[in-house]
C-alpha cells in the first residue's frame, strides 16, 4: 500500500471520527458534549483565571455569555471580578451581608439578576457581596477570599453556601493528585490544599503550580500545549476524550455513588470544619446563614436509604459551632424543604446540577423567611 492510500485512509478515518463525535455530542449521548468554542456563541471560556491565593476567580469588569445545551447565561464581573455589581457602596442603613461558596453561591448557569443572592435583596432591601466562585473551590479557598478580600468590605452578616458533594475533597491535595485533577493543561494548577499539623491544619500552595490569567490557557504554550489547545477548541472529538477521562475520575471499584452528607473521610470533614471554625470565628457578626445544599445522591441516601444527616461528625461539629458562637448562626439544610430527589431536580438545570432560574428562587423564598424569623 502507498503512502497516498495510507494517508486517505487515516483522512477519512479522522473524518468519520470527527463526523460520528458531531452526532454523539449534538444528541447528548456522551457524558461530555459541549460545543467546541470554534462553533459556540458561548464567551465563557474567557471568563476566570487562577492567579490569586485562593485559586479560581473570574476576571475584571467582564461581561460574558454562557450558552449551553440547557442554558442561556451572561455574567458580568466588577471592578474586582466578582460576579456582582461594583461594591462602591453609599453609607445607607441597609443590611449587608458577604455571601461565600463555589458554583451555587456564584450563580453556574443563571445571569446575575436571577442569582438566589439578587432575589434574596430584592425581597430584603439588602446588599449582599457575592464572592462565590466556580472553579473547585473548598473550606480552604472560602476562607483565603474571605481573609484576604472579602473582609475589606463593611458588612454586618455572613451568608456561606457549602456543597459536601464536592466541598470535602475540593482542598484535599492526595486525592486530587490520585484523580489527576491538579493537572490542567499538564501543568499544575495554582490553587491551595489542606495540609495537617499536628492537631491543627494549615494550607499550602504546590511549589511548581503556574498561576494563568487565562483559565484554558497558559500564558506561556509550548508547542505541545498549543497543539491540545487547538484541537480541545475545534473539534468535536475532544468530547470522546473529555468523556473517557470523566468515567475514569469519577468511578470507583465498587461503582458506588459518592455522597458528599455521609461518604467525605474524616479527615477531609475535619480539615473542612477547621477553615469553616476561622471563619466564623473571625468577628462577631450580627448573624450568619450557613447553608447546605444536597445532591441527587445525597437526598437518595437519605430518602431511599434512611441515612440520617444528623449523626455525621462534620454536622456535629457545625452545630458545637453554633452553641459556641455569640451571634445568630443558623444552619439551613435545603434537603429539608424538598421530600424526594425527583422534586429537587425541578430546581436544577437538565444538563447539569446546578440551581436552575427556579431553584435559585425557591432557596432564597426558604432564606428570606429564616431571616425574617
Amino acid at each position: 500500500m502507498n503512502l497516498k492510500k495510507i494517508l486517505l485512509i487515516i483522512l477519512f478515518t479522522g473524518i468519520s471520527f470527527e463526523f460520528f463525535s458531531f452526532v454523539f455530542s449534538y444528541f447528548s449521548l456522551l457524558p461530555v458534549s459541549t460545543t467546541p468554542n470554534l462553533y459556540s456563541v458561548s464567551t465563557y471560556n474567557n471568563f476566570r483565571n487562577e492567579k490569586n491565593i485562593w485559586g479560581a476567580w473570574h476576571k475584571k469588569n467582564l461581561k460574558i455569555r454562557h450558552k449551553t445545551e440547557c442554558f442561556d447565561a451572561t455574567y458580568k464581573t466588577n471592578d474586582i471580578g466578582a460576579k456582582d455589581y461594583n461594591f462602591d457602596y453609599k453609607m445607607n442603613d441597609k443590611k449587608r451581608f458577604v455571601l461565600l461558596g463555589d458554583s451555587f453561591a456564584e450563580g453556574f448557569g443563571v445571569s446575575n439578576e436571577f442569582v438566589f443572592k439578587s432575589n434574596l435583596e430584592k425581597k430584603l432591601n439588602a446588599e449582599i457581596y457575592n464572592f462565590g466562585s466556580s472553579g473547585a473551590l473548598g473550606p480552604v479557598q472560602y476562607y483565603l477570599i474571605y481573609k484576604n478580600l472579602a473582609s475589606k468590605y463593611e458588612h454586618d452578616s455572613l451568608i456561606i453556601s457549602f456543597l459536601p458533594a464536592n466541598d470535602f475533597n475540593e482542598n484535599d491535595y492526595d486525592l486530587w493528585k490520585k484523580k489527576n485533577w491538579h493537572i490542567l493543561d499538564d501543568v499544575e494548577r495554582y490553587r491551595p490544599y489542606y495540609i495537617k499539623k499536628g492537631d491543627a491544619y494549615d494550607y499550602f500552595i504546590p511549589s511548581n503550580a503556574k498561576k494563568r490569567e487565562n483559565w484554558y490557557f497558559l500564558d506561556n504554550q509550548n508547542i505541545f500545549q498549543k497543539i491540545k489547545s487547538f484541537i480541545r477548541e475545534s473539534f468535536w472529538s475532544f468530547n470522546v476524550y473529555k468523556s473517557f477521562k470523566l468515567i475514569k475520575n469519577y468511578s470507583d471499584e465498587k461503582s458506588k455513588k459518592y455522597s458528599g452528607f455521609f461518604d467525605a473521610t474524616i479527615e477531609q470533614q475535619e480539615a473542612s470544619i477547621f477553615f469553616l471554625r476561622k471563619i466564623l470565628t473571625m468577628k462577631k457578626f450580627d448573624d450568619v446563614l450557613f447553608i447546605i445544599f444536597p445532591s441527587i445522591e445525597d437526598l437518595d441516601r437519605i430518602y431511599l436509604k434512611g441515612d440520617n444527616i444528623y449523626d455525621q461528625k462534620w454536622y456535629k461539629e457545625l452545630v458545637k459551632i453554633k452553641n459556641k458562637v455569640n451571634y445568630s448562626l443558623k444552619i439551613i439544610n435545603i434537603a429539608d424543604y424538598v421530600q424526594s430527589s425527583e422534586e429537587y431536580k425541578k430546581f436544577l438545570h437538565t444538563c447539569d446540577d446546578h440551581l436552575n432560574k427556579t431553584g435559585n428562587e425557591f432557596v432564597s423564598g426558604i432564606l428570606y423567611r429564616e431571616i425574617i424569623n
